[in-house]
């Protein structure tokens, strides 16, 4: 769990009980189990980083991103917002500010996949992602369903970066952390009021 206003990630049971360790980290944003469940991918957005922490120690294995330094080279990250890990052992993530989405393969830093695309599905789309809060691999875990802020809309896109769907949800103008919970089911929420 990442405990933003607290600096920390902790590492709890599906039954409550706290597991031996927390770990201090600055403003995690995010942490998503892998698929394994033997590590824990985070996201420091006001660092600029990304990393894979074991769940066995709470020690950190794995980082994207320089800590402090913003960019968009390889390696280089601004508001990571999402981080998690596909089946395949690759890291998906959404760079928000850069407006991105990765896919790196650790221990390497180059990015394997970095989808833009040119709105053919979308009339007048951008050609790079709109501010993407989220980028989660699907139930199915053959494509990337990613959110994407403003303007809101919901992407579904192969693992190496092919637009396959775009949904503009009626009544939903600001989704936030769209995924796919059954196959072809999409759900997300919303940043407005009342949420």
């Amino acid at each position: 769990m990442a405990d933003r206003n607290n600096d920390r990630v902790v590492v709890i049971t599906p039954h409550g009980q706290l597991l031996a360790w927390k770990k201090s980290i600055s403003g995690p944003a995010a942490a998503f189990p892998s698929p394994t469940g033997r590590s824990i991918s985070v996201t420091e957005p006001a660092e600029f980083i990304v990393e894979q922490i074991a769940v066995k120690d709470g020690v950190a294995f794995y980082h994207y991103g320089h800590s402090g330094k913003p960019g968009s080279a390889d390696n280089r990250l601004h508001d990571p917002t999402s981080a998690d890990e596909l089946s395949d052992g690759k890291l998906v993530i959404a760079d928000k500010s850069n407006c991105r989405v990765l896919i790196v393969t650790p221990p390497h830093f180059r990015p394997s996949c970095d989808p833009r695309y040119a709105g053919h599905l979308r009339p007048q789309a951008p050609s790079n992602l709109a501010y993407p809060d989220a980028a989660l691999p699907a139930a199915s875990g053959d494509h990337i369903v990613v959110t994407e802020s403003n303007p809101g809309w919901v992407d579904v896109m192969s693992a190496a970066g092919t637009l396959i769907n775009a949904v503009r949800v009626p009544g939903l103008s600001a989704p936030d952390d769209a995924n796919e919970f059954a196959s072809g089911e999409l759900i997300a929420t919303s940043h407005t009021r009342p949420g």
